[in-house]
């Protein structure tokens, strides 16, 4: 709060008159997302350090435990699926039917 007072003071004095809300805010906002952004880059540090003693760990283990540790932060594919021939032929009727009642309403 002091620091919006000391601001507040500087401007008075600057332009002999008092400042709009608007210059006070900003000033505030700007300060608080900047100690937010600091808080945050600290906490990834943090975080990331945390992440790679665990993997270190695991990767100490061997075997199974340091496959599940290098493949922990991926994102895992799906596996495609394949429709047999009796099924792609199932689909095509529906959608014949299907778009066939959709032409009949029109």
């Amino acid at each position: 709060m002091t620091r919006r007072y000391v601001r507040y003071n500087s401007l008075l004095a600057s332009r002999g008159e008092a400042p709009r809300r608007s210059e006070i805010v900003a000033t505030d906002v700007r300060s608080s997302l900047n100690h937010a952004l600091k808080t945050l880059h600290a906490d990834r540090a943090r975080i990331e350090r945390q992440i790679s003693a665990v993997s270190n760990a695991l990767s100490e283990l061997g075997g199974k435990a340091a496959r599940v540790a290098r493949t922990a932060g991926r994102k895992t594919r799906r596996a495609a699926r394949t429709m047999s021939a009796a099924q792609k032929k199932a689909v095509s009727q529906r959608m014949k039917a299907y778009w066939a009642k959709r032409r009949a309403a029109k």
